[in-house]
This record gives structure tokens, sequence and C-alpha cells, in this order.
């Protein structure tokens, strides 16, 4: 714990949070992204001191969090957004020099899905009327801030957020992807990459994929 809270409190940038969770937690980047660290897992937001504790700061991040979050799901522009490979993490953290949130990103998902918000503005200055609903909603009141310099708020933290990184852990229900004629073949190929050898039987695996983009023909069985 002291390494890592000893590594934030001397963080001078937004650059130097997104570091010191990357080498704590073991999660490679790539620095091109238009979002601050991603993993099929966790999808993070970073700031070097947005005071969490203010409902209003929080909603902010969290809004700009849903814009990548939408891009994620709708993106139909392959070679620009650079997310159409990249499926919808279940889990969304939130975190800055001394506090962090965890939480659903389907939880959001009547906010992401909402088309009455203006999505063409830049994530970094999300529509102020998408920030005041998120403050004013009771799942971002009901949100547990962790303060980092807390030894019980970090291991729970810790171990939390560990759990969810880990791609043998299943959490929640992760949202899908719109596919679009853009984005088809792009999604096919990414699914195929990760499930094809474990469907060949007999079948094209082509017929899997299309039964589970289909919404309710997929189910998922822990072991």
């Amino acid at each position: 714990m002291q390494t890592f809270f000893d590594a934030l409190k001397n963080a001078k940038t937004e650059e130097d949070v997104k570091h010191v969770y990357a080498t704590h937690f073991g999660v490679e980047y790539v620095t091109s992204d238009r979002h601050d660290l991603y993993t099929p897992r966790v999808l993070f937001e970073f700031k070097y001191d947005k005071h969490f504790d203010s409902i209003k700061s929080l909603a902010q991040v969290l809004a700009q969090t849903l814009y990548y979050v939408r891009k994620l799901k709708y993106s139909r522009q392959p070679k620009i957004d650079n997310c159409v490979d990249k499926p919808i993490p279940p889990t969304l953290c939130l975190a800055d020099r001394s506090k962090a949130v965890i939480t659903e990103t389907i939880t959001w998902k009547p906010f992401y899905d909402n088309e009455n918000y203006d999505w063409d503005l830049a994530p970094s200055i999300p529509d102020p009327v998408l920030v005041d609903d998120l403050a004013h909603s009771p799942l971002a009141k009901q949100l547990h801030i962790y303060h980092l310099a807390q030894r019980t708020d970090f291991n729970a933290f810790d171990e939390l957020l560990r759990k969810r990184l880990d791609p043998q852990q299943t959490f929640g229900i992760a949202d899908k992807k719109i596919i679009t004629e853009e984005n088809f073949e792009e999604v096919y190929e990414y699914w195929n990459n990760i499930f094809g050898d474990a469907v060949r039987d007999g079948f094209k695996t082509s017929r899997y994929f299309v039964s589970d983009i289909q919404e309710g023909n997929t189910w998922f069985e822990k072991d």
C-alpha cells in the first residue's frame, strides 16, 4: 500500500497517476489510445486531483467516461476510432491521486444509450445536461468512494480491482457492441480470434457468431 500511495503523492500530472496505476496493477497500455487506460475487463478514467467527494466533480468524470463507452459500443469508423475490435468492459474505474470509484458499466446504460445528449462534443467537455442528470441520479450518489490513504479502503479497493481485472473472473453483465455494415468484418475477426477454436465442430464459425450477436441467444456458464 505505502509504495503505491507514495507514488501517487509524488505524481505531478494525470499521466503520472495513470502510470502508477498501470505499474501497480500490471496493466499495459498504448499511449495513442483516446481514452486513459483500457482493458477488456476495466475501462479507466484518470484525473490528477478531481475531488470525487463532490457529486458534481464525480459526475463530470463519469460523463466523460460514458463518452468512451458509447464510442466503444457504436463506433462506425474502425480506421479512425480504433474501437471496433474492443469489447465494452463490464467495469469502470475512475481515479485520481487520492480517491477512486469502481462501478459496473451496465449500470449507466440508460445514460450512454440516451440519444438526447450531445455525443458530438469532446469527452473532456461532456454535455452539461448529462453531467447534471448524473449528479442528480441516485445511482451516482450511491457510489462508494475509496479513500486510498485509508488502509481499509485501500485494501478493499485493491482486492476488488484485481478481481475485476482478472480474465478468469466473471462479474456483472457486459453490454454488446452495435454492429453495422461498416464494422461487421472487424468485429467478426475479433470474435473469431477469441472463440473460433472453441466452436469448430463441423459448423461454420460464422453461424455461431451470428447467433452470439443476436439478443438473448447467449448465456454464460460459471465454472
